[in-house]
């Protein structure tokens, strides 16, 4: 066996990358129509953050680390990619009705 790439410790500091799902509040100015490249860009970077977490977890498996090893990067990959897989329609929805809105203001 080899050498854990981390501690247990340090296992559970992973716990707190779940708080990143408090960016699902982007959704309140996405009705509006605002912050859409930050917004866009914080759920292009976690969803990549998930998907890196859900690959280093399937090769800490795949190398016999010690199960807080990949327990961990699975879990913690898995809660994240399907909290921002699953609200990315509703916010990009958000600022399509914004738009439509807006335009049809301006159409008025």
């Amino acid at each position: 066996m080899t050498d854990a790439w981390f501690s247990s410790e340090t296992a559970r500091l992973f716990s707190y990358l779940s708080m990143l799902s408090f960016c699902a509040l982007f959704a309140i100015p996405a009705r509006k129509g605002q912050l859409r490249v930050l917004a866009t860009g914080v759920w292009i970077i976690v969803t990549g953050l998930a998907v890196l977490l859900l690959v280093l977890g399937g090769l800490a498996s795949a190398a016999g680390q010690p199960a807080h090893v990949g327990r961990s990067l699975l879990l913690t990959g898995s809660v994240l990619g399907l909290v921002f897989a699953a609200t990315w329609p509703g916010l990009i929805r958000g600022y399509r009705e914004a738009e439509l809105r807006r335009t049809v203001a301006a159409d008025l």
